[in-house]
């Protein structure tokens, strides 16, 4: 299953309830959504119009290589929420979650993920326009997706219930770290609405 899978909606309403105010959901397993590669050894986590600037993201270190970006899905009821996003290097599986890094947030409903040195490439001439550009692609995407800058992928997905601030986990493996973690939705917290 992929995330579009995971994030479709039965079309049948009346066989699924509409999630009540205070009810728990169930999460799914991981998910694949895209791949990322990190060339420049930095990636930044934040809202997608600001990526340009890097001051205004979460800037992690990681090895250089290819990441696999996979999610999980929050189903309360009919209504489903990415409820947690994981990149991790491809050959790191052994990986562990280890303790939060810092936070990341948004007051768009949506977080973005991309190479810092090829974000800073793409919109080197104008960042302020280019992250401007990268919020109106992001809003015309669902759930999740992908908007290209130039040679720049950036994965981005609705953040859980909107906007908020979220901690970023690093993910470790025995030659240190190898990704990170973004929970949107903790595993037993109730439906907001």
């Amino acid at each position: 299953m992929n995330l579009d899978e995971a994030m479709q909606r039965v079309p049948d309403f009346w066989t699924k309830p509409e999630p009540k105010k205070g009810s728990l959901g169930e999460e799914t397993d991981w998910v694949d959504f895209t791949e990322l590669a990190i060339s420049g050894g930095k990636m930044l986590v934040g809202d997608p119009e600001q990526l340009p600037q890097l001051e205004q993201c979460l800037c992690v270190d990681l090895p250089s290589g290819a990441y696999s970006v996979r999610a999980k899905v929050m189903r309360y009821g009919e209504d489903k929420r990415i409820s947690r996003i994981r990149v991790s290097l491809k050959n790191g599986s052994d990986a562990n979650i280890g303790a939060v890094i810092g936070t990341t947030g948004t007051d768009i409903a949506i977080i973005g993920i991309c190479d810092a040195e090829r974000i800073q490439a793409a919109c080197e001439e104008n960042p302020d326009e280019c992250g401007e550009e990268i919020k109106q692609d992001a809003f015309g995407i669902d759930s999740s997706g992908v908007v290209h800058r130039d040679s720049c992928l950036i994965p981005v997905v609705s953040s859980g219930f909107g906007d908020g601030e979220f901690p970023v986990y690093e993910l470790l493996s025995a030659a240190g770290r190898v990704g990170v973690e973004i929970e949107f939705i903790k595993h037993n917290e109730p439906y907001p609405f």
